[in-house]
């Protein structure tokens, strides 16, 4: 995997509590998607098995955002002999044929890629209770899947369908691949442009991003400061990452300086 810059989606999640912009949500559902659906797509199928906040990196560089699915260390091809592999992945994650040890599929990588996108509009988990131990009982399939809209009152009705088509409980009624998914999210946002599309202008200029935030500016600072003491290089990136994360102003100031941090090099 070559490098980008960045973290994982734990840390673009901690920047923008208590839930991420939708727009951001569904760029990353469908960059997700489009990772795993290279996977899927093999004969047989290649099943990462193990998609978690901490597994998905998010980074930055000249055209953009870029998320990429990590840690494939899990994965396994499937076939029948390795369909009733034990629940390895994380519990809050695992869909409910994996904690029923009835086997891993495309289905159920499916189903942790809507319970990450499904967390990220809304900071609940589906099905969830709100108990301390609700994410390791299968009791909590039980209950109703409340639609993320309503949580989130910016999610239009043809993302609450894709998500939720991710979250069935019976894997043959969900997407039987990612690609299916990846494919549905493209035509949303197409016609979310479509739809927004204004009357065409003569281009102008590209104007400056805005300024960067107090909170933004703080983490900048810190981490500038943290980069000077030795030992503190991983903190000072961690900080800056989150501080670029929050303003285009500071990416543009600071994302060179970021990747050489994360290798290891002070200027």
């Amino acid at each position: 995997m070559e490098y980008v810059a960045g973290g994982s989606l734990e840390r673009l999640a901690a920047a923008h509590r208590p839930s991420v912009p939708t727009d951001l949500v569904a760029e990353v559902m469908e960059q997700i998607a489009n990772g795993l659906a290279v996977a899927h797509d093999h004969d047989p199928p290649i099943v990462h098995r193990d998609i978690t906040l901490a597994n998905v990196l998010v980074g930055y560089d000249g055209a953009g955002m870029r998320v990429r699915v990590s840690d494939f260390g899990l994965a396994k091809r499937a076939d029948p002999f390795t369909q009733l592999a034990s629940a390895q992945g994380t519990y809050a994650f695992m869909a409910p044929e994996v904690l029923r040890d009835q086997g891993y599929s495309c289905a159920s990588d499916v189903w942790s890629v809507g319970t990450i996108v499904y967390w990220l509009l809304t900071n609940h988990f589906p099905y969830h209770d709100g108990g301390r131990f609700s994410s390791y009982s299968v009791a909590r399939f039980r209950q109703a899947l409340l639609p993320p809209s309503s949580y989130n009152v910016d999610i239009d009705a043809e993302l609450d369908r894709i998500v939720l088509a991710t979250l069935e409980l019976d894997p043959g009624n969900r997407p039987t691949t990612v690609r299916i998914v990846s494919d549905a999210l493209r035509e949303r946002r197409e016609a979310v442009a479509r739809s927004t599309l204004p009357p065409p202008v003569p281009p102008t200029p590209r104007p400056p991003p805005p300024p960067p935030t107090r909170r933004a500016e703080r983490l900048a600072d810190e981490a500038l400061e943290l980069s000077r003491i030795p030992g503190q290089l991983p903190r000072a990136a961690d900080l800056m990452e989150e501080a670029v994360n929050l303003s285009l102003y500071l990416r543009d100031l600071y994302l060179h300086r970021l990747i050489l941090w994360r290798r290891g090099v002070v200027m």
